[in-house]
């Protein structure tokens, strides 16, 4: 009987190590033949299979993420005030990059200036819609001549008669 058991746990045994032996092999296959996702952290582009980059943390960068960050790290000046920063720092105000400060001071000139412009149209409609008004009374008094001068001539045919 003893032997019996400890054939029976051999074969438990052998039959464990088979399975353990299958399991694992079927695990490394499918980890060898899963396809990971390669997508750039930053823009979500799939970079599988094309250039790329990773960084520390295991993320990857498509090549023209990577360079706008690299561009962001670079140390630039404002044009305006010549204050010392990075790309990243700069605020893009009509296709210039300036510091905050001087994008505010940008900011209040152009809403100044549309001011002025919008003052600007406003008093071109009023002198046009003058000069049709004066128009339209002058062309009313064409016709009051008109008529007036008419009403003389019927008048003057009746007297006549």
């Amino acid at each position: 009987m003893a032997k019996a058991q400890s054939d029976d746990l051999d074969g438990l045994a052998a039959d464990d190590a088979a399975q353990r032996k299958r399991h694992d092999s079927s695990a490394d296959s499918s980890i060898m033949g899963a396809i990971s996702s390669k997508t750039c952290c930053v823009c979500g582009v799939d970079v599988h299979g094309r250039m790329r980059y990773k960084d520390s943390s295991g993320r990857y960068w498509c090549p023209s993420c990577n360079e706008k960050d690299q561009m962001s790290r670079q140390p630039a000046a404002c044009p305006d005030c010549n204050a010392a920063m990075t790309r990243a720092d700069l605020v893009e105000f009509k296709g210039t990059a300036v510091c905050p400060q001087c994008w505010e001071k940008r900011r209040a000139s152009s809403r100044r200036e549309e001011a002025r412009i919008r003052a600007i149209e406003e008093e071109v409609r009023e002198q046009e819609e003058r000069k049709r008004r004066l128009k339209m009374i002058a062309m009313g008094f064409v016709v009051l001549i008109v008529i007036w001068l008419a009403a003389m001539s019927v008048f003057w045919l009746l007297a006549r008669k």
